[in-house]
């Protein structure tokens, strides 16, 4: 069942990796996923077997009410999100996808520019899901629309917080391409776009190992490293950072 929800809905565990000092990330207790209101109940109990205690919800307001999150039937205790809606609106991913100017080559630099700025716009929810890290409440998930970019993000500096090696950190993004996210409840359409229009938008729904280099050169840029950016910009400190370590590593 675990492989099949990662197939239609990105769930997984991101537990399993080394960190440098040869220790290994504690497993079941740290999940991402894409959304997951079409969840059958075959999978709400499958992911109730799953313990997960606490939500974290990357989504804006217009996704959250389109697709809710069932996460009381999913047998959590605690579901966090924010209050937003991004610049552009509902239609604004709409609206760039039905450009008819939009080149695949457009589409892959937008993502490069996107990666950066993402992981600033998404300070609040960093700062809880490490909070709830430290807090110990038990597994927890955190998702968004595909899974990919907001979710890609989060897992990606948590992984960071825990000394994984970048490597392991890029399988770990890049396992999400065994879901098609086209095909997902989000970006599913009554007519599907034509193959050609897929190539165009194929950079808007795959992940690129360059589009998590740009999140961590952004990083660098702006707070001079990984640890300035937990000391700075999330407000950890070193004692912080080592409880981290010490509830997620074994």
């Amino acid at each position: 069942m675990m492989d099949h929800l990662a197939r239609h809905f990105n769930l997984r565990d991101f537990g399993g990796l080394k960190s440098v000092d040869g220790r290994e990330v504690r497993r079941r207790t740290l999940y991402r996923s894409a959304s997951l209101s079409e969840l059958a109940p075959e999978h709400i109990a499958a992911v109730r077997h799953l313990n997960i205690r606490s939500v974290i919800d990357l989504r804006h307001n217009s996704e959250r009410e389109t697709h809710p999150t069932p996460w009381q039937e999913m047998g959590c205790r605690a579901y966090w999100c924010r209050d937003y809606e991004p610049a552009g609106g509902r239609g604004g991913l709409n609206d760039l996808l039905a450009s008819e100017g939009l080149t695949s080559t457009a589409a892959r630099d937008l993502m490069l520019r996107v990666y950066p700025d993402l992981t600033y716009s998404s300070v609040d929810a960093l700062k809880r899901l490490f909070r709830t890290i430290l807090a110990d409440e038990g597994p927890l998930l955190i998702h968004c629309t595909s899974g990919k970019d907001r979710i890609g993000i989060a897992a990606a500096l948590v992984l960071s917080a825990l000394e994984v090696p970048r490597g392991a950190i890029l399988a770990d993004y890049l396992a999400t391409s065994r879901f098609d996210i086209l095909a997902s409840v989000a970006y599913r359409r009554d007519e599907p776009f034509p193959p050609e229009r897929v190539e165009i938008i194929r950079p808007i729904f795959s992940v690129d190992s360059a589009y998590l280099d740009q999140m961590f050169d952004g990083i660098i840029a702006r707070d001079g490293s990984l640890e300035g950016f937990f000391r700075k910009t999330l407000d950890l400190s070193a004692s912080d950072l080592d409880a981290v370590r010490e509830r997620l590593l074994v």
